[in-house]
């Protein structure tokens, strides 16, 4: 029959933190070398109970870390779980990163609607609506108050070098460079 705590309802034994897990190996040790308790009288060294008994002593110690390790597991999930946020919460990130996201497709959506319609800058700030369609019908408005045969300026190449600079051989590509570098 399992031992029970002074107090306590059998069945209902408390994982002891691991300094009386200690306490207890320290005990049961001290009682083998000073030849045993009042446990042990009248058993022989050698009987089958006392090497059961020991291995049960074990098994409890064993038990008793493992419980004592999944308390602590359970309390930092708990912290864990206090820390987390709500589902509101969540809720209202998910609601503001949609509004964020929509801002950006309309304002993408501006910007090519106005090189469509090759409108400037100060026109194409100008441009209302939401959807594709609002969008071009009001480019189309627009688009008559735009100066006739001005474009918007050309996107500059990439490196800065406009393709007709191309060197025609090597050794020209090796003049540029020296060209740069002596600068």
């Amino acid at each position: 029959m399992p031992e029970t705590v002074e107090g306590q309802e059998p069945g209902n034994e408390q994982a002891p933190n691991a300094e009386e897990a200690q306490a207890g190996q320290a005990t049961e040790a001290t009682e083998e070398v000073n030849g045993g308790s009042p446990l042990w009288e009248g058993i022989a060294e050698d009987h089958p109970v006392r090497a059961e008994v020991e291995k049960l002593r074990k098994e409890a110690a064993a038990k008793r870390t493992t419980a004592q390790q999944i308390k602590q597991e359970n309390d930092d999930l708990k912290a864990k779980l206090a820390e987390a946020k709500t589902s509101e919460e969540v809720q209202e990130l998910i609601n503001d990163y949609e509004a964020k996201v929509h801002t950006l497709e309309v304002e993408n959506l501006k910007a090519n609607v106005a090189a469509e319609y090759k409108l400037p800058k100060d026109l194409a700030a100008l441009l209302q609506g939401s959807d594709k369609e609002s969008l071009e019908a009001h480019a189309e408005t627009l688009s008559q108050y735009a100066p006739k045969g001005a474009t918007p300026p050309p996107a500059p190449p990439s490196g800065g070098r406009v393709p007709a600079d191309k060197p025609k051989s090597i050794e020209d590509m090796k003049a540029a460079v020296r060209k740069h570098y002596r600068r």
